[in-house]
């Protein structure tokens, strides 16, 4: 019995720790207006209807880079740059989460 008590005590730790590490406020690190490609990052979600396509970390690191992207004014263009920017995935891997002071 002592030792479901155990079980069910840490359980509990644990699902409060997973839900209090999903309350993460995010700000900017820079202003908005020093920001390129704002309306781009910050577009409407996409229809729920869309395909989704699967990948890993793996997969997108060996996706190639758009193109012309070492010139700044085509990194600042506030449009996409190559058709996987107009696509919704859905990243499968793992995430290590640290909390740096």
């Amino acid at each position: 019995m002592r030792r479901l008590i155990l079980l069910l005590v840490a359980a509990l730790l644990l699902a409060t720790i997973a839900v209090y590490a999903q309350d993460i406020a995010c700000t900017p690190t820079v202003p908005l207006k020093r920001q390129h490609r704002t309306n781009l990052k910050h577009r409407d979600p996409a229809a729920s209807n869309v395909d989704v396509n699967k990948t890993s970390v793996a997969k997108m690191l060996k996706w190639a880079p758009p193109e012309d992207v070492s010139t700044p004014q085509r990194r600042r263009l506030d449009a996409i740059l190559t058709g996987r920017e107009s696509q919704v995935f859905t990243l499968e891997g793992d995430l290590w989460r640290a909390k740096v002071a």
